[in-house]
C-alpha cells in the first residue's frame, strides 16, 4: 500500500504533463482486499486512511474478484475508484513479471488505465461514429482473430530477426490488406478497440514509468 500511495501522489502531481487537460486528476482510491476484511482510502495528496469495509461499501460494494474496479454511478459527484487488492499475489514473485513496465503490484495500473477509459476518452470520442460501441467480443469471429494473430507474429518477426525485417513487414502489410478485404466488419471494430485500448495503455505505460 505504501508503494501505491506514493504512485497516486506522484501521478496527481504530474498528470497534466502526461496529457494536457487530462480528466483523470484528483481521484481517491478505495482499496478493499479480496476477502473483504480490510479497506484503505488513498487520496490524491498521498494520504492513507484505514477505513472499515462498511465505509468502503458506501462508495461501492466489491464482490471480491481479482483486479475488480468500480466507478461512481451517474448521480454521485464524488471522484473515486474502488479497487480490490489480491494480497496473495504480493507473496508470489511471478506475479510481478506480468507488467514489466511497473515491476510492482498492478493497483496503480488499474487506477491509471481504467480511470482514463472512464473519464478521459469520452471527452475525445465522437460517439455517433463509433463502431461496436458496446465492445462486443464477437467470439464466433475466430477466423478473423487467427488472421490478426498472423499479422502480429509477422510484425514480431521483424524485431526478432532484424536482418529479415523488411520481408516480415511486407508480409504483415499483405496479410493486413487481405484481412481488411475479407473481414471488413471485424477490421473496423478492431480499429476502434485497438485505438481506445492503445491510448489507455500508452497513458498507463507513461504514468507508470513517471511515478
Amino acid at each position: 500500500m505504501s508503494i501505491f500511495v506514493d504512485q497516486v501522489k506522484q501521478y496527481n502531481e504530474i498528470a497534466s504533463t502526461i496529457r494536457p487537460n487530462i480528466a483523470v486528476q484528483g481521484f481517491d482510491a478505495i482499496v478493499v482486499n479480496m476477502e473483504r476484511t480490510k479497506a484503505r482510502k488513498v487520496d490524491p495528496n498521498g494520504n492513507l486512511t484505514i477505513i472499515t469495509v462498511e465505509e468502503a461499501d458506501q462508495y461501492a460494494k466489491t464482490v471480491g474478484y481479482d483486479t475488480e474496479f468500480i466507478f461512481p454511478d451517474k448521480t454521485d459527484s464524488r471522484k473515486f475508484i474502488v479497487l480490490t487488492l489480491n494480497e496473495a499475489a504480493l507473496q508470489n514473485p511471478e506475479s510481478f513479471k506480468k507488467y514489466a513496465h511497473i515491476g510492482t503490484y498492478d493497483l496503480f495500473i488499474t487506477y491509471a488505465h481504467e480511470l482514463f477509459h472512464k473519464y478521459e476518452q469520452p471527452k475525445r470520442a465522437i460517439l455517433e461514429t463509433i463502431t461496436n460501441r458496446e465492445r462486443e467480443e464477437f467470439l464466433e469471429e475466430y477466423q478473423a482473430r487467427a488472421t490478426r494473430g498472423v499479422i502480429i507474429q509477422q510484425l514480431l518477426n521483424a524485431f526478432i530477426s532484424p536482418n529479415q525485417a523488411t520481408e516480415s513487414i511486407k508480409k504483415a502489410i499483405a496479410t493486413y490488406r487481405d484481412y481488411q478485404a475479407t473481414f471488413s466488419t471485424d477490421a473496423e471494430n478492431t480499429h476502434y478497440r485497438d485505438r481506445i485500448e492503445g491510448t489507455a495503455y500508452y497513458v498507463e505505460l507513461v504514468s507508470s514509468l513517471r511515478v
